[in-house]
């Protein structure tokens, strides 16, 4: 068996997973919600802050509709895919072709 095996080193698979899970909560998270509180109580005193950021308004409103139709156009693909699969498996056809009878056929 390799050395490196499943079975044998457990570490060795599980630690460089932890990698990004630790550097996100401890970097990334704690110092975007510092920023966000700090923004936020700057936000009614300082009208320079406010106007900037009010001209992202309409874009963020673009992009929250296109996340959203998005999101709706795949999960309603989702469920067709699963319903004309779920219809062949009920009608008793194969799903595809077996291997056996596309090499039958080329003989």
């Amino acid at each position: 068996m390799h050395p490196l095996a499943f079975r044998d080193n457990h570490a060795f698979f599980r630690l460089p997973g932890l990698h990004g899970p630790v550097q996100f909560v401890a970097g990334g998270s704690c110092r975007r919600a510092y920023i966000g509180q700090k923004l936020g109580e700057q936000w009614e005193t300082n009208p320079t802050l406010k106007s900037f950021f009010h001209r992202f308004d309409f874009v963020i409103g673009i992009l929250a509709v296109v996340a959203v139709s998005w999101w709706i156009r795949r999960h309603l693909r989702a469920l067709r895919r699963a319903k004309h699969i779920r219809e062949i498996h009920e009608s008793g056809a194969p799903s595809q072709p077996s291997l056996h009878s596309a090499n039958s056929e080329l003989k």
